[in-house]
């Protein structure tokens, strides 16, 4: 494998797991822009409002296509692993997963803005079943100035309503839930065929047939015609500004676009599967913010690990 594609991996900061998130991407496809970042997740005492136990991870790559269509430049996509607190079953854990959320949210909207990347997809183990306070924020709450909307979207919002007998991406002894998604900017980015996912294991996993506890879900992207980067303000002041009107289209955009295929499966307690090669560290850039829009304050990046 390691001669076909390349890897990201941030462990889990518990001591005792060996487990973390990871993203792998074809060699020949795409190059890896700069260092991927990691973010842990602090979670919050409600009650002392003081953070405590760090035990959730993020891993997000910007990469670049190797080979450009004709008559246009090359395109930078910024994906992102993500794992959040545990027990779905527990809608009290809600917040606490909102929050991690908008951990995410942040950090990653900082690394669009940095690469100018034109493509966003967000993918993992949320946690969080459909149209659960966690998975609606995670559509809705970007906050992003008007003209850089990223419009996420659900790549799986046509399936997961089925019964939990039928559709499902975890089966254990205790539940059988949809809690892996992919997110993707619709605004520049839309589906190509429709997403896969088996039907829900009858019988608890793992198993001799899933070695995971959860099942893959897979989904074919492709990037709208015309797509330009999703933050405007990395376009500079003279074609951004936050009273800007939005770009996105609605229409299907048949034209010539390439195609990027999304494989995830989120796996809770496995050992981490390939280390990021060290050749691939870069020095970081710092954000630079372009027109009107009033920028949050960066985020360091560099003390992250």
């Amino acid at each position: 494998l390691e001669s076909v594609y390349e890897a990201g991996f941030a462990r889990r900061p518990r001591s005792s797991s060996a487990d973390g998130s990871a993203i792998f991407w074809r060699r020949d496809r795409f190059r890896l822009l700069r260092a991927p970042i990691n973010v842990t997740f602090a979670d919050w005492e409600p009650r002392r409002g003081e953070s405590h136990r760090e035990d959730r991870v993020m891993l997000a790559v910007a990469l670049q296509e190797r080979q450009a269509l004709p008559n246009r430049t090359p395109k930078t996509i910024v994906a992102a692993a993500v794992h959040l607190m545990r027990n779905p079953e527990d809608t009290g854990r809600d917040a606490m997963r909102m929050l991690e959320v908008s951990q995410m949210m942040r950090a990653l909207s900082c690394f669009v803005a940095e690469v100018s990347a034109e493509g966003l997809i967000v993918m993992g183990d949320f946690n969080a079943v459909p149209q659960s306070w966690t998975h609606l924020f995670a559509l809705h709450g970007w906050q992003d100035c008007m003209g850089s909307e990223k419009s996420m979207r659900d790549a799986f919002d046509e399936i997961e309503w089925g019964s939990n007998e039928e559709v499902c991406t975890s089966r254990t002894a205790s539940r059988s839930m949809w809690i892996d998604y992919i997110f993707y900017s619709s605004r520049t980015m839309k589906l190509s065929g429709v997403p896969e996912v088996e039907r829900c294991p009858t019988n608890p996993i793992p198993d001799a047939d899933h070695p995971s506890d959860h099942i893959p879900v897979l989904a074919t992207l492709r990037f709208r015609a015309g797509a330009r980067p999703l933050d405007q303000r990395s376009r500079g002041p003279e074609e951004a500004s936050c009273s800007s009107s939005p770009t996105s289209s609605d229409g299907d955009d048949d034209d010539d676009e390439d195609h990027f295929g999304v494989d995830i499966d989120a796996v809770e307690g496995a050992g981490p599967l390939l280390p990021t090669p060290s050749r691939t560290e870069s020095s970081e850039s710092s954000r630079e913010s372009g027109g009107n829009c009033d920028s949050p304050p960066p985020l360091d990046l560099r003390n992250r690990s």
